[in-house]
């Protein structure tokens, strides 16, 4: 499921699209021609007995770790309680990135996502790779021309857009909808990253290794609709051992690399700062993607490696 481990950041609006697709000289008539049938993914909204949000406890300080998925059909609302009761109980609430309604974000992405130099995707793909993409393309209405400046992790961010269009599933995520809440509320946030640390992850996906991330999306994305349905699943029930499977397992066996540095170098960046939370007088509410909750290199291993304790609410 390698769209899944995109960067917060790469979420970003159908108009964020076209002002990138304008100033980079692609603007196209039809944004999302030819995207016609519109399905809604199956959430139940019962409850469940648990949740992807975890109490985190060293004595007496507390903080909560929630899973989150970057965007949601409106159907997966409201969330699972166990979400506002962490919010409730916090004093500041911690996200990957915030800041993404910057009005200098476009060009910030289009700083880091495009190529500059020259260059295009297309010459950096086999002949068959390039086929299978330029019809990939013209069934949103394109084609490769159009898209030919973007590097490949902005390549897999738009068509992910796209996709999730498609079945209904481009609405507010998690993070948006918490980062809203918490800014109307008065209550602080911050972020584990900053937005230039995660466009740079956008300009490093698939860097010398363009023509297999590419066909690798290209294979994933018939099984966009499916894959997304078996998340919202695993994702509702916190069910880590199905988390890690959907998400992180494909990429982890296939594409280690790209593993190591959109999971594992990021979780170790941000134990420090999670760390650094307990022994103070606060109680904060941290939302990371749920993938990296899950698994050996996990944040939810990695804590409880050093004794603290968990609780899954």
């Amino acid at each position: 499921m390698i769209w899944y481990l995109l960067p917060d950041v790469e979420f970003l609006s159908e108009l964020s699209w076209r002002q990138i697709l304008m100033k980079t000289g692609k603007a196209l008539n039809h944004l999302i021609k030819g995207i016609l049938s519109v399905s809604l993914i199956s959430t139940a909204v019962a409850v469940h007995a648990e949740s992807a949000v975890w109490e985190v406890s060293k004595g007496d300080d507390v903080v909560y770790l929630g899973g989150t998925i970057h965007a949601l059909p409106s159907s997966a609302y409201p969330l699972p309680p166990a979400y506002d009761a962490a919010y409730q109980k916090s004093q500041e609430v911690i996200f990957e990135v915030t800041g993404l309604d910057n009005p200098d974000l476009t060009e910030k992405v289009i700083a880091h996502g495009v190529y500059h130099d020259g260059s295009t995707l297309s010459s950096k793909l086999r002949d068959n790779t390039k086929a299978q993409l330029d019809k990939a393309m013209q069934g949103y209405g394109m084609g490769l021309s159009q898209v030919d400046v973007f590097k490949p992790g902005m390549l897999l961010s738009q068509l992910t857009m796209f996709e999730m269009q498609k079945i209904g599933a481009d609405g507010q995520g998690v993070d948006a909808f918490f980062e809203n809440k918490a800014n109307s509320d008065g209550k602080p946030v911050s972020g584990l990253e900053t937005v230039e640390e995660q466009l740079t992850f956008l300009s490093e996906l698939g860097k010398d290794n363009e023509d297999a991330f590419i066909r690798k999306m290209l294979e994933d994305l018939p099984e966009f609709e499916q894959q997304m349905d078996e998340l919202m699943v695993a994702w509702r029930k916190g069910d880590m051992k199905a988390l890690e499977l959907v998400i992180n397992q494909d990429t982890k066996e296939n594409y280690p690399a790209l593993y190591q540095n959109l999971i594992v170098e990021r979780n170790n960046n941000w134990m420090p700062k999670i760390e650094r939370l307990f022994g103070d007088d606060n109680t904060e509410f941290v939302l990371v993607g749920a993938g990296h909750l899950s698994g050996d290199v996990g944040l939810l291993k990695q804590l409880a490696d050093k004794g603290y304790n968990l609780k899954q609410l």
